[in-house]
């Protein structure tokens, strides 16, 4: 039988991973921020889910999403132009053709 702080640590630690997974953080062009990927609950606060990352501010996070970040160290590795402009349109297309996956990548 697990002891109590088994127990807890266990529990903790689930509780972490369902959350890395519902609430990881992405890029969102549309507003070109970082954000958690679904909606937090009111009785969640970003600053207690710190094992997801940093959210970057907004000029920054451009960057990274545009390539010119490296991640690992954080200094400037590229001088890609932001992607901000072609995102919001391939997002826009996306919502336009009812939620089918349109592959970006693809397109030129």
């Amino acid at each position: 039988m697990l002891g109590t702080s088994t127990q807890r640590t266990t529990t903790r630690s689930f509780r972490e991973a369902e959350s890395a997974f519902k609430y990881h953080l992405v890029y969102d062009p549309t507003c070109q921020t970082i954000r958690p990927l679904h909606p937090l609950p009111e009785h969640l606060l970003l600053h207690q889910l710190s094992f997801l990352g940093e959210v970057f501010e907004k000029e920054k996070a451009v960057q990274h999403a545009s390539g010119n970040v490296n991640p690992h160290t954080g200094e400037i590795s590229g001088s890609f132009p932001s992607l901000h402009k072609r995102l919001v349109t391939d997002c826009r297309e996306w919502r336009e053709k009812k939620g089918r996956c349109v592959d970006v990548l693809s397109k030129k």
